[in-house]
């Protein structure tokens, strides 16, 4: 039986180790005989019991053995265990080499590292705070990540020229200290390149003024071309005998009213003047006004706001808050900014519903093209244009024309002053019936708007509901190119949006009037 089971063994060519596996020429009790004397209790044969003797006597010898190739097969397990996880890792790795970020150029990295820095500032629009003297924002993290990355971002003075001191952040992760250092750190980072500098204190009793890094701060003053502020009216005055040579915009996001600030009164190059609600810039900040290109202000119109207002000879982009003030100090004079192109203008909730238009009346803008008017009252009034504003090309006008009975007969009224429009964007609550009616081309009266090309009233609430949609059709055909004969005046419209609401409750009849049309009829959201 020894022999016999020993013999089942055969060497395995893969590994050298024993397999079992069957032999035709096993001898001894069989499997079948042993069963039988397992299920009963009969005794084996003298010859069988011999047999179980000789085994019990080897078996030690066998079980060793076996043991040993168990132990030996268990290395040999460990072994591929060891290697796949060898060629596993080797994998890896080799996937990490070959990875295309360590192929990209320094100056494609560059760029790239830029583009990981929050924007300053859109456009005339603020962005929201961000500190980035954080060690968890750029671009601390960008020198964080390898020897190469740390040498390119330390090679860039650009990446290190946004200065963002905003001391309410501060309070949980550095100290007044450590940002004196970190501060100290950017402008030694960002060598000669220009600044974009973001000043913002913590409170009235933690202001820059209180604070070490401010002697730092001015003496970086002379790199300063864009500064966001929302500093106390002490700071700014502390700015007060520092050259600002390369200062190009300035954005006052909070100012209080116990003082003038005239530290950037002799900047040369500055070029934008913006302020948001409520800071009253105008009235408290001194700025070389005939040097400014934009102005963005929030302002009620005091007697010092339209001096300022009356400087600004060069200005080409304005937009004008008027604050909630019940009365205006323009005066008899007019205010003359005769190369103005972009003016966007709008009340206050709670004003004189005629401040918005008498300041516009006030307004000689001979080259103006783009005009904004937002009514935020429920009385939409209307300036008498002056006749040098013939250059006038696109009228925004945003308010709720269902909020009084005559806004609709205002608007109207407006835009028969206004005959060199050619595009018209309609913003607000509602649309009347009045209005689409008096936008209709007729022969047997003179056309509002006859020069119009593109019509939006794609962001109104039209009230499909209370208003028949044939208004619709009879205006927007009456202003379709003819496809044949003469035109009528003011049938040249080329573009129309609408809300997609009115696109899906006539949807057959908007297909003809997209057939008939030569130029680009679309729905709101297209």
């Amino acid at each position: 039986m020894v022999d016999s089971s020993l013999s089942s063994m055969h060497s395995c060519p893969g590994c050298a180790l024993l397999s079992q596996q069957p032999d035709e020429r096993e001898s001894g009790t069989s499997p079948l005989r042993l069963d039988e004397l397992l299920s009963s209790n009969d005794p084996p044969l003298d010859a069988e019991l011999n047999e179980f003797q000789l085994f019990r006597v080897q078996s030690p010898a066998i079980l060793a053995d076996l043991d040993a190739k168990i132990t030996q097969a268990h290395d040999m397990l460990q072994r591929f265990i060891r290697a796949r996880e060898h060629a596993e890792a080797r994998l890896h790795d080799t996937e990490v080499l070959a990875h295309p970020i360590r192929r990209v150029p320094a100056e494609l990295l560059s760029k790239i590292f830029l583009h990981c820095l929050p924007k300053w500032v859109d456009g005339i629009r603020t962005v929201p705070e961000y500190d980035n003297m954080h060690p968890g924002h750029p671009p601390w993290t960008l020198s964080q990540v390898c020897g190469r990355w740390r040498r390119l971002s330390l090679s860039l003075p650009e990446l290190w020229s946004r200065l963002n001191v905003v001391l309410r952040l501060h309070k949980n992760h550095i100290t007044p200290q450590q940002c004196v250092y970190k501060t100290s750190l950017f402008l030694e980072r960002s060598g000669n390149h220009p600044l974009s500098v973001y000043l913002s204190p913590a409170s009235r009793t933690n202001c820059f003024v209180m604070h070490p890094v401010l002697p730092v701060l001015q003496a970086s003053s002379s790199r300063w071309r864009q500064l966001r502020s929302s500093m106390y009216m002490a700071d700014m005055i502390s700015l007060e005998g520092h050259p600002f040579p390369l200062l190009e915009v300035i954005m006052v996001q909070h100012l209080d009213d116990t003082g003038i600030a005239n530290a950037f009164r002799s900047a040369p190059n500055l070029r934008i003047f913006l302020s948001d609600p409520g800071t009253q810039a105008l009235k408290f900040v001194t700025v070389p006004y005939p040097k400014l290109l934009c102005g963005k202000f929030h302002d009620d119109l005091s007697s010092r706001s339209v001096a300022s207002l009356r400087k600004m000879t060069e200005l080409r982009n304005l937009l004008f808050e008027l604050g909630p003030s019940q009365r205006s100090e323009v005066g008899e004079n007019d205010i003359f900014l005769p190369r103005l192109l972009r003016l966007d203008v709008s009340d206050s909730p709670g004003g004189e519903p005629d401040l918005l238009a008498s300041f516009l009346e006030r307004l000689k803008t001979p080259i103006l093209s783009e005009l904004s008017i937002t009514h935020t009252n429920s009385i939409m009034l209307f300036p008498a244009f002056h006749p040098a504003t013939e250059s006038l090309t696109t009228l925004t006008v945003n308010g709720d024309m269902g909020s009084h009975r005559n806004n609709t007969r205002y608007l109207l009224q407006f835009l028969a002053r206004v005959p060199t429009v050619t595009s018209l964007k309609i913003v607000g609550k509602s649309i009347t019936s009045e209005f689409l009616v008096g936008l209709t081309v007729a022969s047997k009266r003179e056309s509002v708007l006859p020069c119009l090309r593109s019509l939006d009233i794609s962001e109104c609430d039209c009230p499909v509901k209370t208003i028949p949609p044939k208004l619709f059709w009879a205006m927007f055909e009456s202003r379709l190119p003819r496809v044949q004969g003469t035109p009528t005046p003011g049938a040249i419209l080329e573009e129309i949006r609408v809300p997609r609401r009115l696109d899906n409750v006539v949807d057959k009849r908007w297909r003809a009037i997209q057939r008939k049309a030569k130029g680009r009829v679309v729905g709101g959201g297209d």
